[in-house]
């Protein structure tokens, strides 16, 4: 007696590893009592570009440049300028004097050779704080992840930040990175009579990072 045959065509999906990270923002800032916050989306995929569900994902922000300088009004808004650099197109200039973060390791402890300014502290301070909207700290069914950057309103502009996503699967890790400055809204510097917020950055005015004032 013969043994017959069964044939059957099952459609297998490879996924569930985190093969691609992606990390993007619509650059809008909102406001939250006396802070900015900016929103980032992180989307997960595998390499079919299926989206991973119930992905864990960890974030944090380092500081990685600061800088030194005060507003000015320039016409009728406010720009940023530096004690010897006075704003003279603002449309096309930049006032603000830009310095390496001292924590060299981003460690958060003074070492031997970190202070540049002799002022027995690190800078720039963490200015930014960074959580996931979800506290799971999960993707959602369509692989992504929100997460809210806050920064009081007085540090906008004053210090460049890093926001770094990893993730892991079978033993691998996975990580995307974005730099940005901490922005400020149009609407807070459009009105030369009034102040903005942080009309004096927190690190000086002085275009020499080696000096501290």
């Amino acid at each position: 007696q013969g043994v017959a045959t069964i044939t059957d065509t099952v459609t297998l999906t490879v996924g569930g590893n985190a093969l691609r990270v992606v990390l993007g923002t619509d650059n809008k800032l909102s406001k939250s009592g006396v802070n900015y916050n900016q929103t980032f989306v992180v989307m997960v995929t595998d390499s079919a570009g299926n989206p991973i569900k119930d992905q864990n994902v960890n974030v944090a922000i380092v500081p990685t440049h600061y800088y030194k300088g005060k507003m000015i009004v320039s016409g009728e808004s406010w720009y940023p300028a530096t004690e010897v650099i006075p704003v003279t197109d603002p449309i096309t200039y930049n006032g603000k004097h830009k310095c390496e973060t001292e924590d060299l390791n981003n460690n958060g402890q003074l070492d031997l050779g970190e202070d540049t300014d002799d002022d027995d502290k690190l800078e720039p301070t963490h200015d930014a704080s960074v959580a996931a909207v979800d506290a799971s700290g999960k993707t959602g069914d369509d692989g992504t992840l929100l997460v809210t950057v806050s920064y009081p309103q007085s540090r906008a502009l004053w210090s460049r930040q890093e926001l770094v996503v990893r993730t892991s699967s079978n033993g691998t890790d996975y990580e995307e990175k974005t730099a940005f400055d901490l922005n400020i809204l149009a609407s807070d510097v459009s009105d030369k009579t009034v102040a903005p917020p942080n009309v004096t950055s927190p690190y000086g005015i002085k275009a020499d990072c080696s000096i501290a004032d």
